[in-house]
């Protein structure tokens, strides 16, 4: 079996050379190192609710259906504005989208889906300038948030660690001692970075935590 630290990450879905370099940009190349690019922090799309459970400036969780997307924008040279029209259940607002036509084309209207982002009010206008979405249906689950570079989007590197983490990540050698492991309580390593990607649950995840500091002695 390979090993992931020996795999390029183009093997991965939709990692062409722009995506490569981008990739690169933040010291990835292999799929090792994108299995070792671990979250910088976690949305909890569990905790999703209406725009007015937020005040302006806050950092909000909404669950809200897309009502139309509007045509995007061209501000300037590199800058690409993209709006939707949503509805929480409550009342409409407006999705703003910088520079991400991933997500943008990703979304479809009449369809449910929580969103992640800065709130803002302008007059009787609320205006969420996205940051991440998920469907309604997969938002019950604690999402990564991942250092990235301009070009990159969250969904991108999401979609690709999927993909390493079921199709690689069983390649990944323990360099732990059983006598660690067990005189510890540790996770196995292939664990403890399926569980930092991806939790299950606060519990595993805080225990994927504990398990990877040890990395640092070994």
């Amino acid at each position: 079996m390979e090993r992931p630290e020996e795999i390029p990450v183009t093997r991965l879905k939709n990692v062409g050379a722009k995506r490569q370099a981008l990739y690169q940009k933040i010291g990835i190349q292999t799929v090792g190192d994108l299995l070792r690019h671990y979250p910088r922090d976690y949305i909890d799309y569990t905790s999703a609710g209406s725009a007015r459970n937020y005040l302006p400036g806050s950092q909000a969780i909404i669950q809200a259906t897309v009502l139309r997307k509007l045509s995007p924008a061209i501000i300037r040279k590199g800058m690409v504005v993209y709006k939707a029209i949503l509805n929480d259940g409550l009342e409409n607002l407006t999705l703003v989208i910088f520079n991400n036509e991933y997500a943008y084309y990703g979304l479809r209207a009449g369809e449910e889906y929580v969103f992640c982002g800065k709130l803002t009010r302008l007059g009787s206008m609320t205006q969420l300038t996205m940051t991440s979405f998920l469907p309604a249906s997969e938002a019950d689950v604690m999402r990564p948030v991942y250092s990235l570079t301009e070009g990159l989007a969250p969904g991108m590197v999401v979609n690709n660690m999927k993909e390493a983490v079921a199709d690689y990540l069983s390649g990944m050698t323990d360099p732990m001692p059983e006598e660690v492991l067990d005189g510890f309580h540790l996770m196995p390593l292939t664990e403890a970075i399926q569980q930092i990607h991806f939790p299950e649950n606060a519990t595993l995840l805080e225990k994927a935590r504990y398990r990877l500091s040890f990395e640092e002695l070994f």
